[in-house]
């Protein structure tokens, strides 16, 4: 199944309600689970947000999510000190 040409999304946006305490509630696992299936079944990026430990790090990577949002990844930056490290990472060279 497509996404619908006039629905302009690519992805869905998983909110951190649904992230957090995913590592003591296995329910909350099945529904995160669930919420994947249902964006890649629209052929939509699945995209977690606010992931703060690396325990939920590592379940949202085996649940199949596609891409992470989060202070455990890093912290919020203005503008100016984004484009500082985006220029940075696009002139590093690439690690072996």
């Amino acid at each position: 199944m497509q996404v619908p040409s006039n629905f302009p999304a690519h992805c869905l946006k998983i909110d951190m309600s649904f992230i957090q305490n995913i590592e003591q509630e296995p329910n909350k696992r099945n529904l995160f689970k669930s919420i994947i299936n249902l964006a890649h079944g629209l052929n939509m990026e699945a995209v977690a947000e606010r992931v703060e430990t690396e325990e939920q790090l590592q379940i949202v990577i085996e649940q199949g999510c596609d891409v992470v949002q989060g202070f455990y990844l890093g912290k919020p930056v203005v503008e100016q000190e984004a484009k500082k490290l985006m220029a940075h990472a696009q002139n590093k060279p690439a690690s072996k």
